[in-house]
Order: C-alpha cells, then structure tokens, then sequence
C-alpha cells in the first residue's frame, strides 16, 4: 500500500518520497491517505501506520479527533479539540531504551492563543513512574509564547528540552531527534539539545496526548503527518524536510 500511494505522489517538482527511506521509515500517519483512516461521518476512530498498518484507535465517539478534508493549508487534516481527542494503541512498536528515533510533526497550533496549557502531538513509552519511561514531542508556552519541546523519560526522572529560540505556531513541522545520549528539538532550523540517556519502555503509544495512565496534556489544533524513523542521514533529514514542508 505504501509504495502504490508513494508512486501518486512523486513528480517532477517533488521526486523525494518517505518511502524512499526504506526500512529506515519506522512509522507514518498521514491524514492525506484515506485508505490509512477508519471514519464514522466526520470522526476518526482509527488512523493506521502507513509502514506496519499499526492502527492507533478511539472506540469513544466524543474523544475523536475530526476529519477535515482542507483543514491544513486547503490540505486533509485531523482536528484535535484540547479537551479529550486522542489515539491509542496498548503498546510500543517504536525503538525503545535508548535506541535511536527521530519524530516529524506536521501540525497547526492555533494563532494568538491565549492557551498556556501543555500540548502532546505524539508519545510513546510507558508510566510506571509518571512520564519517565516515555518520549513525547508536545507544545509548551513559555513566558507567553508557543514552543516546541520534548520531554524525554530517563527511567528514574523526565528531562524537558525546550526550543525557546523559534515560535511554534500556525502551521509548523516540529521535530525530536533522541540519540542514545542526546536529544534534540527542532523547528524551521532552529535548534536545541540536551544530554539524556533515555530510557523508554513499552506501556503504549498516543496521537494528541500524554502517556500517562490518565492521559493529559491534549493536543489542540489540526495534523497532517506524524513520521518516525531510526537514524536518517544529513541528506535523508533534508529530503524529508523538504518533503513534509512542501505541505505548509
């Protein structure tokens, strides 16, 4: 399934495609692929991995996120309300402890929010001691503005790397690379890092939410594409860069 959509998208302007990647690209959600989403009218009760058909799913109606056919930039999207929208699945097939991973967010935070609330887009791990077995790429506002952070569970505590040198509002390709000794979060070439050994375990994986065993910290605005990989290249990084912000 994913080669026959990726050969519709490739053209001359636009030649690089995800699944060039090869087993390099560990997971994709995409919005614009609707073989990829389970939907009652409007609602998305399900959104299937393009790589492993892992289906991230929510059996309540009132806490899906919202199909919008032109919702990101007159492009597809998935609508999270901030209240109690997710996806989930019981269970991490992502690379856990220390491994390598890299997360691609191509979202929409609303502009001139007055929201100071914490936003997940994407984690995965598990929560026997809070968030510290986890990974989890979200919005936080500090001092008033929206940045791009992570929050990165060593096994014994969470660590927060906080990007406060770029804006993470309107529509934005937010990322988190974590190294078995550093992780990194970036936004339209800004960027920051810390050293952190993680160590993420395998409790389950969340769209628009934390990981705790109560899930908090609820996405608010729009998604067009979530992508996990393992360690890619220089070149590899700015192909799929180009790729993901050709949709903004």
């Amino acid at each position: 399934m994913l080669m026959a959509w990726a050969s519709q998208q490739r053209g001359a302007s636009n030649p690089f495609n995800p699944s060039d990647l090869g087993a390099k690209l560990l997971a994709w959600w995409d919005v614009e692929d609707a073989a990829s989403l389970t939907l009652s009218g409007s609602q998305i009760s399900g959104w299937r991995d393009k790589v492993t058909s892992t289906n991230l799913a929510q059996a309540i109606g009132g806490s899906r996120p919202i199909y919008q056919a032109t919702g990101f930039n007159g492009r597809p999207a998935a609508f999270f309300d901030g209240i109690d929208d997710m996806l989930e699945i019981a269970s991490v097939f992502l690379p856990t402890v220390a491994a390598h991973a890299e997360v691609y967010a191509l979202v929409d935070v609303p502009l001139g929010s007055a929201d100071a609330t914490a936003r997940n887009t994407f984690a995965w791990g598990n929560t026997s001691a809070g968030s510290a077995g986890a990974r989890q790429l979200r919005r936080s506002v500090v001092s008033g503005v929206s940045r791009c952070a992570a929050l990165i569970g060593t096994g014994t505590a969470t660590t927060t790397v906080t990007l406060s040198t770029a804006a993470f509002e309107g529509r934005k390709l937010g990322e988190l690379i974590t190294s078995p000794t550093t992780s990194t979060v970036t936004v339209g070439g800004s960027t920051t890092s810390a050293a952190i050994v993680p160590n993420t375990q395998t409790s389950r994986t969340r769209i628009g939410a934390s990981v705790t065993t109560s899930p908090n910290t609820f996405w608010l605005g729009t998604m067009n594409s979530i992508i996990v990989t393992s360690a890619l290249t220089t070149t590899e990084r700015a192909n799929l860069r180009t790729f993901l912000e050709g949709r903004l």
